[in-house]
């Protein structure tokens, strides 16, 4: 167990492998035993193109591990 809240520990690994994403509230969903936090954000590209929109899922155990991270590009 490593003594931290499942949501910190999503928030933790966001927070220092999508930097741009630091801060985004997650949404949460339970997925049998774990949880499930979703961020995303949506990002500026060059001048006058669309935006881009970046999602991370994140899987946390009940202990507080990280099963599963999903990013998309």
């Amino acid at each position: 167990m490593t003594g931290r809240a499942p949501r910190e520990v999503a928030c933790a690994l966001v927070a220092r492998k999508f930097p741009s994403l630091a801060g985004v509230p997650p949404s949460v969903r339970r997925s049998g035993e774990n949880e499930v936090y979703t961020f995303q954000k949506k990002l500026a590209t060059a001048v006058g193109g669309p935006s881009l929109r970046q999602v991370v899922r994140v899987t946390v155990d009940a202990a507080g591990r990280i099963v599963k991270v999903v990013a998309s590009k």
